[in-house]
């Protein structure tokens, strides 16, 4: 739950953010917020040269996003809608945020959206539908590029 197996530093600063949200309740969110959202963002440049030109950029972005999840033996479903935003369901949080909070997985999961805009060079809307976060089965999140 708040406990983190620290092994480099993502690990250890998803460590950082849990402990000084359960010291320092919401009043750090928006911190933990910024910092991962920047984190993100330095991963999105190399994503951007992962992905393949030829998809429109979310779905060039969201394939090599994929691959990354594969090969780190990550298990997701993930699939296009209409209108071209995507649906990705997980079972195991990368983050180890199982049974902490909503709002700690949603601080966090703006890492994801830094990482996706900075490599689809769009401003990105992330939904979070279920977290395993807040006691769900799985984790489900909507992917969209913002009108």
């Amino acid at each position: 739950m708040w406990e983190t197996k620290v092994q480099g530093s993502r690990d250890a600063f998803v460590l950082l953010s849990k402990l000084s949200y359960k010291k320092f309740g919401a009043e750090v969110l928006s911190l933990i917020e910024e910092a991962s959202y920047k984190l993100g963002a330095a991963d999105g440049e190399k994503l951007a040269k992962e992905k393949n030109a030829a998809y429109g950029e979310l779905k060039a972005t969201m394939e090599a996003f994929l691959t990354r999840l594969e090969k780190a033996k990550l298990s997701v479903e993930a699939s296009e809608l209409p209108g071209g935003s995507w649906r990705i369901r997980g079972y195991k949080c990368p983050l180890g945020l199982e049974n902490t909070t909503r709002e700690l997985c949603q601080a966090m999961m703006a890492s994801d959206r830094g990482m996706f805009e900075r490599a689809s060079g769009k401003k990105i809307s992330l939904k979070i539908v279920k977290t395993v976060a807040e006691g769900d089965p799985y984790c489900e999140a909507i992917w969209s590029i913002e009108e």
